[in-house]
């Protein structure tokens, strides 16, 4: 009884699930309503020893379009290797930088971030903050606001954290000091209680092309894109770059004659009438998590932050499942037929192969649920291929009259 009532659930499971996915598919027409696109361009790692001559560049740029955009500031950069935690010596931004962004932000073209405190990782890699102890988070970001403070003569409510990564401590130290906004990577953490703005970043300068093709697309008629680039991403800073000043400012140039596009700083983009709660970070966020365990071939490395409709989660859902049931139901066709070629051979096992049938899967679901905080796309792909084998296991022995001799193992069944 068992195994048929699997195998009458696997396939009406699988087959409403493709159905569903197909139909949602179908539906996903570019819409035709009037929208305007939002896009901020958020600039990392200015600091005391960046190339300030391909900086200055990159501001005369807006300022030439009339239009502003965020620098993500390191006040206390790693005399070194940022990427190594043993270095000691920092050296703090001078006032020469200083005065760069105080009188941007006083035309009205630079809206300053804080990017950390010297952008050096610690006993995790790629990440300055995470897994940091609260007093000692809030003590780096109380000296860094007060050094880019000092220097601007203005406020500092903005928080970019170095790599995009961050955790819980992270959000409490930054309502402490009050900021207001912070912007990171789609799918960090978020409290619902916080009272953080939350505008995680969308893609990078190549991506941008890509980005603004799918937000013409996108349901909602405010889509947003956060655009995240560096000094590296330039061939005057870096040979391997893949943008030049002047085609950045074609770039600029070409945006601001767009009429459904908007470029505006991250500040500006906290006053406008967009909902970036932590209540819609986290309802977005669940997006971004899901498509993480999407298979590459349907992953989509560009998601348009923000105001979509619920149905493109429930999409997204029905497609992840979908894709992980038609991985079960061939593992369970695959151990089925291998097992009608063999069964006769090993039938001396088959008592041992079926505990191991029910168990494994039991204890799959007891791992997941208890010990493994953080599931993964492989985690999924390899339980659904065990529980595949598993499912054809027993339904091979349900369906196989001639290994079912053993009455106890029929009236099991």
């Amino acid at each position: 009884m068992i195994t048929k009532y699997l195998y009458k659930k696997i396939k009406r499971i699988a087959l409403s699930v493709c159905v569903l996915t197909f139909l949602f598919a179908c539906n996903n027409t570019e819409d035709t309503t009037e929208k305007n696109i939002n896009i901020v361009f958020r600039f990392d790692d200015f600091n005391a020893t960046s190339n300030t001559q391909l900086e200055q560049k990159i501001i005369n740029v807006f300022k030439d379009n009339k239009c502003s955009f965020t620098i993500a500031a390191i006040p206390y950069v790693a005399d070194g290797d940022v990427h190594d935690s043993n270095i000691k010596n920092v050296i703090p931004m001078t006032e020469i930088k200083g005065d760069i962004l105080k009188k941007g932000i006083k035309e009205g073209v630079i809206d300053l971030a804080l990017h950390g405190y010297s952008h050096q990782v610690n006993l995790k890699p790629l990440n300055e903050f995470a897994g940091l102890d609260y007093n000692i988070q809030l003590e780096k970001l109380t000296k860094a606001k007060a050094l880019l403070e000092g220097l601007v003569k203005d406020s500092v409510t903005t928080f970019v954290p170095p790599w995009n990564s961050y955790d819980f401590n992270t959000i409490k130290a930054l309502e402490t000091l009050g900021f207001t906004l912070i912007s990171a990577k789609s799918d960090r953490p978020g409290l619902k209680t916080s009272q953080l703005k939350f505008v995680p970043y969308t893609c990078e300068l190549p991506q941008l092309e890509e980005a603004i093709k799918k937000a013409r697309k996108n349901y909602d008629s405010q889509p947003t894109i956060i655009v995240m680039f560096h000094a590296y991403d330039f061939i005057e800073s870096n040979k391997s770059g893949n943008v030049s000043v002047k085609s950045f400012q074609k770039l600029i140039s070409s945006l601001k004659k767009q009429k459904d596009i908007s470029i505006f700083s991250l500040e500006e983009l906290s006053h406008k009438n967009i909902d970036l709660s932590a209540t819609k970070y986290q309802t977005t966020n669940k997006i971004f998590l899901f498509n993480e365990f999407m298979p590459s071939f349907l992953k989509n490395d560009i998601l348009v932050n923000y105001n979509n409709k619920k149905y493109e989660l429930l999409k997204l859902i029905l497609t992840v499942i979908s894709y992980y049931v038609i991985i079960l139901t061939m593992c369970s066709i695959l151990s089925f037929f291998i097992m009608r070629s063999i069964g006769i051979l090993v039938k001396k096992f088959l008592k041992a192969g079926l505990i191991i049938s029910i168990i494994i899967p039991v204890v799959l679901v007891i791992y997941f649920c208890f010990f493994d905080s953080i599931v993964s796309k492989r985690d999924l792909l390899l339980s659904s291929i065990i529980i595949g084998f598993s499912t054809g296991f027993l339904i091979y022995i349900k369906k196989s009259d001639h290994v079912l001799k053993d009455k106890k193992l029929k009236n099991y069944l």
